[in-house]
Order: C-alpha cells, then sequence, then structure tokens
C-alpha cells in the first residue's frame, strides 16, 4: 500500500513577559508528519497522540470534547424523542444501563418507525436482517457514532473512523426519517450522554 507523506507544520508562540511589563514574542517551526492511506483519507492513527503545540486536534479528526451536551434517560415506559434535529447528522453517545440487555436507537417518520438501531448487550448491532458482531457493554466507557444521511446510517465506535454496521433504506424517498427515538427494554433507566458535535454533521 503506497501512502504520502504530508509536512504539517504547527507554529507554536511562546509569549515571555519581563518583569518591567515588556513582552517578547518567539515562534517555533515543528514539521508534523502525517500520511494518506488508499481512500485518500488521512490515517487517523497519526493522530491519536498530541500535536507537537502540546494541543490535541477534536471534532476535525473524530475526537470530541469529553464533557456530554446532553443527557436523557430512558425505559420501558419512558421515550425520548428527538424530534428536533436536522439530518444530515451525526451523534456521539454512550449508553449506560447495569441491567439491559437490548437498547434502541429508533428511526423515525412522524409516528412512524421507518428502521431502528439495536444494540444488544455482548452480541453487537443490528439494522433489519444486518447484524455486527460486538462485546457492547453498556457503560459510559464505552462510546458510539452514527451518521444518518440521505436514507443511510453508519455506527461505530468512537476512535474508529470506520463503521461496524451500515445501512441504506431502499425506501428513504417515500420514508424521509425526521426524528430519532430512544428506547430501552428495561424499566431500570438507560443514561445517553450526547458529546459534541450535539446533533450536528
Amino acid at each position: 500500500m503506497a501512502f504520502y507523506v504530508l509536512l504539517l507544520t504547527c507554529v507554536c508562540l511562546v509569549a515571555s513577559i519581563a518583569v518591567e511589563g515588556g513582552m517578547n514574542m518567539t515562534s517555533r517551526l515543528t514539521p508534523y508528519r502525517v500520511r494518506f492511506g488508499e481512500n485518500g483519507r488521512l490515517r487517523m492513527e497519526d493522530f491519536e497522540k498530541k500535536t507537537p503545540c502540546g494541543q490535541e486536534f477534536t471534532t476535525a479528526f473524530n475526537e470530541a470534547p469529553q464533557s456530554p451536551c446532553a443527557t436523557y434517560q430512558t425505559s420501558s415506559v419512558e421515550l425520548v424523542n428527538l424530534d428536533d434535529i436536522s439530518f444530515p447528522v451525526r451523534l456521539d453517545f454512550t449508553l449506560n444501563n447495569p441491567v439491559s440487555t437490548s437498547i434502541e436507537m429508533r428511526f423515525m417518520k412522524g409516528l412512524i418507525e421507518v428502521f431502528t438501531v439495536e444494540f444488544e448487550r455482548n452480541v453487537g448491532l443490528e439494522i433489519e436482517d444486518l447484524h455486527a458482531l460486538l462485546d457492547v457493554k453498556f457503560n459510559e466507557f464505552q462510546r458510539f457514532w452514527m451518521t444518518a444521511e440521505n436514507g443511510g446510517v453508519k455506527v461505530g465506535l468512537y476512535g474508529n473512523d470506520e463503521p461496524l454496521i451500515q445501512y441504506i433504506d431502499p425506501s428513504f424517498t417515500t420514508n424521509e426519517v425526521d426524528g430519532v427515538e430512544l428506547y430501552s427494554k428495561t424499566k431500570t433507566p438507560t443514561e445517553w450522554k450526547f458529546y459534541e458535535p450535539c446533533f450536528k454533521y
């Protein structure tokens, strides 16, 4: 596999303030090596470490701030409808429930369920007749991402750019999704935490 090398230059400005109140500004240029893969996209592992400037790459490189921007609770008797989001959308989230074996993210057209992403503990993910094996842990340490656009949905693990599962609704032109419904199959509440970018693509 051929890789191309791009040298990015990161400028770190170091300001030192003298006792007399004066200011000296110096700059340091540091080359930073990243690689492109066969698909022409940057290789994500090159951004897993901090940059030479000591700052971590964030949302532009599939990284998100650590603090959640929205929290919801669902159960078998309590649903949450995210009907104020617009598509295309990307959601970054964790699912926390000590007892639930199945948690669902339903894609809705009004009150009609068009298709559903099901998260099954210790089993994996399911969309319609598609399955992805994964040791799903409903805890705050396993974060997922989901993107939905033009009737297609992809779900993956945070920090990995490749989806675990993807699905295209064959009838999305007539059943265009306009909301997402959160649901879990136990009376014990599931805590959903959403991270930046919140409800944006």
